[in-house]
């Protein structure tokens, strides 16, 4: 007879009650995926000139946030609540972006919100994210608020969630109205992921791959970034959300907020 295979048994952490929850009490949105890449090269250049020169570090998410949020803010809509009949569309874009913490010793991925992204330039977005990481758990509010959501029975849990979804008000003010995440600062090479969207309009940073591009007519190597751009279609039809793809790409190759990494010029 063999012997018994070896394992651990291990509680879910509470932090991520919040998540199992989502999917568990609320009905699933009817998302469509578009799966783009976007050559960021000249990007990667700037910034890397940037912090060489400067020692100062800059967050490409916080760059990505403001990218999102401007294209946002060309058509608000996309990034809209829908209430049954109705859509709340915020004039505050809020970007919710994943930030790893060390929590008893482990890194946890918690979220934190960039409060009017659309209203912020790039570097404050960095000094925002860099304080955010450095944060202590025990003064992090959405850390202690789960703690306190995980200790409360199922169906209280459930009916919090959809009150929640009605809510858009409190909805904003606890999850923002967009979200970036990323699979990519977890591995290397190309690659896309594909979310399970919570909100109406949302990003996944995938993986860095190297392949040839087209530059002034010749052939060069490009770094190309991996991004799906994830639509509730309930909210957004597919031409709104092409054109959409369409400023979001513009925005990044093109370096938008980039501009106070280029030395000043002397005259």
């Amino acid at each position: 007879m063999s012997a018994s295979p070896r394992f651990t048994v291990a509680a879910v952490p509470r932090y991520r009650m919040g998540t199992l929850d989502f999917f568990h009490y609320l009905p699933p949105r009817p998302v469509i995926h578009g799966l783009i890449e976007v050559d960021i090269t000249d990007v990667l250049r700037t910034i890397h000139e940037y912090e060489s020169r400067t020692g100062e570090d800059i967050s490409f998410v916080a760059f990505t946030a403001y990218c999102l949020a401007r294209a946002i803010e060309a058509d608000k809509a996309v990034g809209a609540f829908r209430v049954g009949r109705k859509l709340i569309i915020y004039d505050d874009i809020d970007v919710n972006v994943m930030v790893e913490r060390e929590v008893d010793g482990h890194k946890v991925v918690g979220n934190h919100i960039l409060r009017a992204a659309n209203r912020k330039g790039v570097p404050e977005m960095c000094a925002e994210i860099r304080t955010a990481q450095t944060q202590s758990v025990r003064k992090t509010r959405s850390i202690n608020m789960m703690r306190w959501y995980a200790r409360l029975p199922g169906f209280v849990r459930a009916l919090m969630l959809r009150y929640l979804q009605s809510h858009t008000h409190l909805w904003k003010e606890l999850g923002g109205t967009t979200g970036i995440t990323s699979v990519g600062m977890f591995g290397e090479g190309a690659g896309w992921g594909i979310p399970m969207a919570l909100v109406g309009l949302m990003l996944t940073l995938g993986g860095i791959g190297k392949k040839p591009g087209i530059v002034e007519e010749r052939i060069e190597i490009r770094d190309y970034l991996c991004i799906t751009v994830s639509f509730d279609h309930t909210i957004t039809d597919g031409a709104p959300a092409a054109r959409f793809v369409n400023r979001l790409q513009a925005l990044v190759e093109s370096g938008a907020g980039l501009e106070f990494c280029h030395p000043a010029r002397k005259d």
